[in-house]
């Protein structure tokens, strides 16, 4: 996987890996190395090391769930390390129909199951595991060998299959609850299936912003809510004609579905894809009340002014926001997801979980109610009343001198700074 597919967020998780990979060839490995080494730190760090102990342990109860089900045809096992209600947030397209499989653990069983047709000995190498809070990163690789009685092999092309990729994965009560995939699959080897040809690309309504074909405008009205999901880079003005252009390669932007749901914009990739260029997403915004981003994104808004905003966040992504005016401030993130936010709000209510960090040292608020657990950290800055709640591993820390109201559990703290 190329360092320009993915966001500087997946990137930050893939680095880390890497790191611990090394660690790793001279004798710190597994979950057995990690239960001795945090024997032997303090209270913290054995809570900490016990939550991503048990997220670790999840994530490749689900992999061997899948190889499982690659070696018997089997996929009833899949629902014991699945949750019921999983949502698999880069579902890809069958090779026999040419259809999206759907978004859930039936449509996840389904491609499992296709795949076994298609490559019979296949099965899912961990490379390594990064494990934080409620939330998993998985690098691994799948190897096996194309069946030509299933697939209609193209002349010249080695069967045998070696494709890298990177997989995050939220995890509730030790099951998935959700994935994002990112690997080479689709550019490698796309519709190979016997009988079954490269889906027809329609004739392209989006106006044409480079002459190269790297980037498109898009025809999008009507909305007060944003939903990115998967990688790049979305950037956020606020002005009076609405407006998205996207930069990226050709074969990529066919594959960035863009649509008006209910009053909220949805960008997201029909498919895995990998692509060796940046994905840059240009919008121009009326008002924003409403921004969702799932996966490994990264979303930049320098300025925002705007009655109450809600802020919902989830994988490994960044959020930031130079200056934000607002009278209500909402926020809920979960796994690695970075945010930092400057500007005033009247108030604020703010939930971290997992290893998530909320950084509001130059926002300005009033009021503020603050929940943080597992490992997740978070600094605010306000002025009249703070209510901070603290747990596992996690720490509140606020500038100011408000009123404080404060609950703490594990070795959560709440602390004044600044």
């Amino acid at each position: 996987m190329d360092d320009r597919q993915l966001s500087r967020g997946a990137k930050r998780v893939r680095d880390a890996m890497s790191r611990r990979s090394a660690l790793r060839k001279v004798g710190a490995g597994g979950l057995a190395a990690g239960a001795a080494i945090g024997g032997n730190r303090h209270a913290a760090d054995a809570q900490f090391s016990f939550t991503t102990a048990a997220t670790e342990a999840a994530a490749r109860r689900a992999i061997s769930a899948i190889n499982g089900a690659l070696d018997s045809g089997n996929t009833s096992g899949l629902d014991t390390a699945f949750a019921p209600g999983y949502a698999n947030r880069t579902p890809r397209r069958s090779l026999a129909t040419g259809q999206t499989f759907a978004a859930d653990l039936a449509g996840l069983k389904a491609s499992v199951a296709e795949l076994r047709v298609l490559v019979p000995d296949g099965v899912i190498l961990v490379d390594d595991i990064l494990a934080a809070g409620d939330t998993a990163a998985v690098r691994g690789t799948f190897r096996g060998t194309l069946d030509p009685a299933a697939v209609g092999v193209p002349a010249g092309m080695d069967p045998r299959l070696r494709i890298g990729g990177l997989a995050f994965a939220r995890i509730e009560a030790g099951l998935i609850a959700e994935s994002w995939e990112y690997d080479e699959a689709a550019g490698r080897y796309g519709a190979i299936a016997q009988g079954v040809a490269p889906q027809p690309t329609p004739p392209p309504t989006e106006e044409p912003v480079t002459d190269d074909g790297r980037g498109e405008v898009r025809d999008v009205r009507d909305f007060e809510a944003v939903s990115l999901q998967g990688v790049g880079t979305l950037l956020i003005t606020q002005g009076d004609a609405e407006s998205l252009s996207i930069q990226a390669e050709p074969r990529v932007l066919n594959r960035i579905e863009t649509e008006v749901i209910d009053g909220t914009l949805f960008i997201r990739p029909d498919r895995s894809f990998s692509t060796r260029d940046p994905i840059v997403y240009s919008l121009t915004v009326d008002n924003l009340a409403a921004l969702e981003l799932s996966g490994a994104g990264e979303v930049e808004i320098p300025r925002l002014d705007t009655a109450q905003l809600r802020l919902l966040a989830s994988g490994a992504g960044m959020v930031t926001i130079d200056e934000l005016t607002a009278d209500l401030l909402e926020v809920e993130a979960s796994g690695n997801v970075a945010l930092t936010i400057g500007g005033t709000v009247d108030s604020q209510s703010i939930s971290v979980s997992g290893a998530g960090t909320y950084d509001a040292t130059n926002l300005a608020s009033r009021l503020t109610a603050v929940t943080v657990d597992s490992a997740a950290q978070a600094i605010v800055q306000v002025s009249e009343r703070l209510e901070a709640t603290a747990s596992g591993a996690s720490s509140v820390a606020y500038i100011g001198d408000p009123e404080v109201s404060e609950s703490t559990s594990g070795v959560g703290s709440v602390t004044k700074t600044g």
